[in-house]
Parts: structure tokens; C-alpha cells; sequence
């Protein structure tokens, strides 16, 4: 098992504290004078995420749930991508129901979370669904398996993203470094500068 301690890390606008997001297009400002910028459809998907970020994130709190944004998001939130089309989140496996009555609940429909073994990527639980129009990637008690690295991915506290007056907690840099390192190797190389303990970066090499 392989267990990330307590860190911070640098995120946009600094560290843990991050004013400017993805409903400011998801890209980095321009000086346009008096213009507006033209509507274009990055603009639309990023204003539409950033909303059905912030409305989860209040619904998941309210309901007392533990979750971590992980994938794009959690690139996004340290400045290292510029746009986000959906949401990938970790939870403990013991919140299953209760993130099912959530879901349930806001969107009207019954969600599918079962557990599921794929490309050497295990969990305790997996599922997909559609919150305010944006897809919800959802996963509990990641095991990866790719026969020379085996790493059970603990769910344990990280750092916070302030984005819109929420606290939007991240999943351990660590632990996405290892995931994209076989799913996609140019994402690892983006996370590696910002892991220093040499236990995982040597799994990425």
C-alpha cells in the first residue's frame, strides 16, 4: 500500500488559493479593452462545468460526503491544463448510498456505480453520470495492478482549491502522477515536477 502524507502544493493564483477558474473561460486572460470576448463553444463547456462543479460540490457537502477532484480538474486547479470537459472524482467506498440519494435526488435518475476491474485499474466502486449536463466521473478504492507496479490508492486528505467561495478538495498529486503514468503518459509528465518524494517518481520512470 502506498500511502501520500499531508502536503501543499502550488495551485492558480497561489498556494490553496485560487480566485480566477473555469468560469473565466477556462483560459488564461487576454486584455480586450472595452471589447467582449467572442461566445465560443471552450467558453460554453467551461462555464457549464465550473457551475455544475460549484453546485456538487455544495450538494455533496450539505449531504456530509467525502470526494476529491482528481483528472483534468485537479491539472486545471495547478494551472497545468486550460480547459476541463467532465469531472473526475474520488470517494471512500463507504459513501455509495449516500452519493447514490445525492445524485438521485438532484438529477432525477438512478445511477449506476459498480464495482469494476479494467486495463489494470481496479476499484471499489465506478460509475458515470450526467450532473447539470456534465458527466461525473466517480471512483472508490483504486487499485492498480499493471503487473510491474501493484499500488492500492488510500483515500486520505489532500490540499484545497478555493474556487467561487467553495473548497474544492483535490486528490493526491501522488496518486494521479501513478494513474496517468499508463493511461496517459503526457498528463504524468506534467504532474512529476510537482511530486518530490522519490517513491513515486521512480514508479513513473
Amino acid at each position: 500500500e502506498v500511502y501520500r502524507g499531508s502536503r501543499t502544493y502550488p495551485t492558480r493564483g497561489g498556494v490553496r488559493t485560487v480566485d480566477a477558474g473555469l468560469a473565466d473561460a477556462g483560459c488564461r486572460k487576454r486584455e480586450t479593452g472595452n471589447r467582449r470576448p467572442p461566445t465560443t463553444y471552450r467558453l460554453l463547456v467551461d462555464v457549464r462545468v465550473a457551475s455544475a462543479l460549484v453546485s456538487l460540490s455544495r450538494a455533496l457537502g450539505e449531504a456530509g460526503i467525502s470526494w476529491q477532484l482528481g483528472g483534468s480538474g485537479l491539472l486545471y486547479a495547478l494551472g497545468l491544463v486550460d480547459t476541463v470537459r467532465d469531472l473526475d472524482m474520488v470517494f471512500p467506498v463507504d459513501v455509495k448510498e449516500s452519493l447514490a440519494g445525492v445524485l438521485r435526488e438532484h438529477t432525477g435518475t438512478e445511477p449506476s456505480c459498480t464495482a469494476r476491474q479494467e486495463d489494470g485499474f481496479a476499484s471499489g466502486f465506478r460509475g458515470r453520470h450526467l450532473w447539470d449536463g456534465v458527466e461525473l466521473d466517480m471512483t472508490a478504492g483504486i487499485v492498480l495492478d499493471y503487473g510491474t507496479v501493484v499500488a492500492r490508492l488510500p483515500f486520505v486528505g489532500g490540499t484545497e482549491w478555493q474556487f467561487q467561495d467553495e473548497s474544492i478538495p483535490l486528490a493526491p498529486l501522488e496518486h494521479w502522477l501513478l494513474i496517468y503514468r499508463f493511461h496517459n503518459p503526457k498528463r504524468s509528465e506534467l504532474l512529476e515536477p510537482l511530486v518530490s518524494d522519490e517513491k513515486w517518481r521512480k514508479f513513473v520512470r
